[in-house]
Formats: C-alpha cells, structure tokens, sequence
C-alpha cells in the first residue's frame, strides 16, 4: 500500500492592532484569550465596501525590513503576523500478505511531525483519493470495505463474518477527541465506569491505550489531529492502518493499493 503525503500549507492570520511612538508592548493572556501581537498608533480603523475591507492605521515610525543570519524583523502593523508550519515525510506503508480465505488481518504504522508558530495552533487532516480505499489494482470490484466508526473500544480492528475492510486508528498527544478512548469518572466509587472513544468529559485513556478507536477512509477530509503552537520541538501523530478478512469470506487475490493525502494547515 502506498501513502504518498502531502501537503504544506501556509495560512496568514491576522491581528488587529495599532502602533503608538515610543510606548513598549507586551503579549497580553489569560486562561481563555491571547492577544499574540498588539500595538497602539494615533488613528485609523476598519473600512469596508460590499467587495473590499481595509484595517488602517495612522502614526506609526521604526517600519520596515530588517534582518540577520539568524533572524528577520517585518515592523509595523500586522506585518509579522504570518505563521509557519512543516509536515516531515511520513514513509509508505507496506502491509505485507494476508490469506484470503481464512480469518486473519494486516497492520502497519506510520507518522508525521508537525512544527508550527501559529498562535492559533494547527490541524491535520487525512482523506483517501477513491471509495474504499483499499482496492485491487488490477480490478475496479474487488476491495475491502471502509471501515465504520464506532465508539466501541477495539484494541485490535477485525472484520466481521462475510467482510472484508480497511480502517485507521491514530496515536499521538494532540489526536482530536473523536480518536480517544476515554472512561468516565467513578463518582460513586462503586466500579462502574464506561469506556468508549469520543466520550465528552471524561478522563483521557490513549496515552495508556493508543489505537483503540478505528475509523474508515473517505474521500472527504476527516480531522485527526487539532494542537496548539508547538515551534520548534513538534508534534508526532503516529498512524495505524489495518487490512481485515473476516470469517467466511473470500477475498480474491492480488494487489491491493490505497492511496493517502495527509494535510497540515494553520488555524
């Protein structure tokens, strides 16, 4: 199977703000909000027509281009905020020979580093170029089935009697919570607790149980992956592909190809 990757994206997110002679600022936060670049100037403000919008600012000095070996410096209003980011190459995926007439299944791994200064954070999202995913080279009929998501925890993603299919599950500190395993709270301390992907408020399982939520491909983009600004160390997201025959099924032999897109932007 091969998964050819992907695409850099660079997105500009603006912040308003003024510029005011010989007064120092400071990136202002609290536990909501983050005003990553302010300014104060002497006037100007939002003008907009029903084709064009225009943010102005009056009173500004020390504007312009500078730069360094190992710096560069765009000065004044709203010239800094640009946002970088960049996806490492994630290697193809082999998965290798299955048996077509007996139960048995295939699985392999493999993952990206996203590194971005964008206030906002970032996201990552993966789609399938056909549908399913995972078809013969040979033959436009024969394939295995997509994946469907469920909330049911399963450690290992196996096809049910008569199917065949092909599915994802993903690992990595920043995974969307749909991609999960999460277990609500004892509040009676009695024992019973609920575990399943995707659960809204409840304590986060993956560190200790990764891949146990599993999805299909699609050839509209699913989010896997919403973080924070992460420059310079990065963000890994590993990824799991898994290839299941189940039970009285016959999938007849051959090549079977699926090809991935996998796309970081900016928020």
């Amino acid at each position: 199977m091969k998964v050819p990757l992907l695409n850099d994206s660079w997105v500009f997110a603006c912040t308003l703000g003024v510029l005011f002679p010989f007064v120092a600022m400071a990136q202002m936060s609290s536990g909501s909000y983050r005003i990553g670049i302010d300014s104060m100037n002497g006037g100007g403000g939002l003008s907009a027509s029903e084709s064009y919008s225009q943010e102005s600012t009056v009173g500004e000095i020390a504007t312009g281009d500078s730069q360094s070996e190992t710096y560069a410096m765009r000065a004044g209003y709203q010239q800094m905020n640009s946002s970088f980011i960049s996806i490492s190459d994630g290697a193809n995926i082999n998965l290798g020979a299955m048996s077509g007439i007996t139960a048995n299944g295939a699985q392999g791994d493999t993952a990206w580093t996203v590194i971005t200064d964008s206030p906002s954070g970032y996201t990552l999202g993966i789609q399938a170029t056909s549908t399913p995913a995972l078809r013969n080279i040979a033959s436009t009929t024969q394939v295995f089935s997509d994946r469907v998501y469920s909330t049911t925890k399963t450690p290992v993603m196996d096809a049910a009697t008569g199917t065949s299919e092909f599915g994802f599950s993903v690992s990595g500190s920043h995974i969307v919570n749909k991609y999960r395993l999460n277990s609500t709270i004892d509040w009676n301390d009695d024992g019973n607790t609920v575990q399943e992907c995707g659960l809204m408020y409840a304590a986060d399982l993956s560190s200790s149980y990764p891949f146990h939520c599993w999805d299909g491909f699609s050839t509209t983009t699913k989010e896997i992956v919403r973080g924070g600004p992460n420059h310079p160390s990065g963000t890994q997201t590993t990824l799991r592909v898994r290839a299941s025959n189940g039970p009285n099924h016959l999938q007849p032999s051959g090549t079977y190809r699926a090809t991935l897109i996998v796309t970081a932007l900016t928020l």
